[in-house]
């Protein structure tokens, strides 16, 4: 079956991408519910069940609704509406979520006398969580049925979607617990996510031209674009460098080479590497010469410095509230108000 030649269709990273950031979301708002709960039925095992029950119950429903409704109508606009009733839906939790958890133990209270943080909790999910989740379990059926060509790379396809769908899970499950609820709460994370949502929804309605620079590039170059795992280990090497220059620290097997390490390791030594790693895969082992590498260079200078001057500002602004007083204030009020809200 050949897909429709329509707007988004056309381009398999976007999809992927698509699936990548549902994922991520689902496993942030799983989180994020925990913490949510935690204040009114306790953050115990049983609460955790039937947080991680309710949300299978509804991304099962979502995945059997997506599929059909995929078979039906291929067209993208409604997949990502739903996407983006998914992400108001989120962003509303924070806001209504306790309240709604407060009414319905107000309604269970006087006709509930067994366990009553049980019936509560499963009720105070379906009633938040289930909607949102369902809409998202309709992504990944829905994105087979628009990446799929024809039968003979179907395999491959339903893989890497299920690979950029894992990978966003993992991410969704870190970044939560290890740096969005500990620095800016349990809202603003809920926030933050429903706003990754809500560009996917705006990417499919925006179309900007892609740069000069990119759409110079041929037919008979793209054939020759290096493998994305190559591109994805140019990307780890500094990464991988810092990494092992923390670890030397504390393995004493390491301890004879650690000088080296921790000079690798150094990030300014880590992305020259990196850099130097990128001119000969992805500049000598293609082809190019040292002419053409200059001039890539080149161009690269002009977005690295838009870059930095955005980084410079938001430093001397930063600097300019502490020293005014108003990063204190600020900070102030609104860990007083994620206290509350928490």
């Amino acid at each position: 079956m050949a897909r429709e030649n329509k707007g988004v269709l056309k381009n398999n990273l976007f999809l992927y991408l698509t699936e990548f950031f549902a994922g991520m979301s689902v496993m942030a708002v799983e989180l994020g519910a925990s913490r949510l709960l935690a204040p009114y039925f306790s953050s115990s095992q049983i609460v955790w069940t039937i947080i991680i029950g309710t949300i299978m119950i509804a991304m099962a429903l979502g995945n059997i609704y997506g599929g059909k409704t995929a078979d039906k109508f291929q067209d993208p606009d409604k997949l990502y509406g739903r996407i983006i009733i998914a992400a108001i839906w989120i962003a509303l939790i924070p806001v209504v979520g306790k309240y709604i958890i407060l009414g319905i133990s107000a309604l269970l209270v006087f006709t509930v006398s067994n366990n009553f943080l049980i019936i509560a909790a499963f009720c105070a999910c379906m009633v938040i969580f289930v909607f949102p989740l369902f809409l998202l379990g309709t992504v990944t059926p829905s994105l087979v049925k628009f990446s799929v060509d024809n039968l003979d790379d179907n395999g491959k396809t339903v893989g890497t979607l299920g690979a950029f769908n894992t990978i966003g899970s993992i991410i969704g499950t870190f970044v939560p617990t290890f740096v969005t609820i500990p620095a800016v709460g349990t809202s603003i994370t809920f926030l933050i996510f429903a706003g990754i949502l809500w560009s996917k929804f705006i990417g499919t309605k925006i179309h900007t031209d892609l740069p000069i620079s990119v759409s110079e590039i041929g037919e008979e170059e793209e054939a020759k674009l290096p493998k994305f795992s190559t591109v994805i280990l140019i990307i780890l090497v500094p990464l991988i460098l810092i990494l092992c220059s923390t670890l030397s620290e504390y393995i004493p097997s390491l301890e004879t080479i650690r000088p080296v390490l921790q000079f690798v390791g150094t990030p300014f030594v880590a992305l020259i590497i990196a850099i130097l790693c990128a001119m000969y895969f992805l500049g000598k082992k293609q082809g190019y010469n040292g002419e053409q590498l200059k001039k890539i260079l080149d161009r690269s200078l002009r977005p690295t410095g838009q870059i930095l001057l955005v980084i410079t500002g938001g430093g001397i602004i930063r600097w300019v509230l502490q020293d005014c007083g108003m990063g204190a204030v600020s900070y102030t009020h609104l860990r007083a108000h994620e206290t509350c809200a928490d």
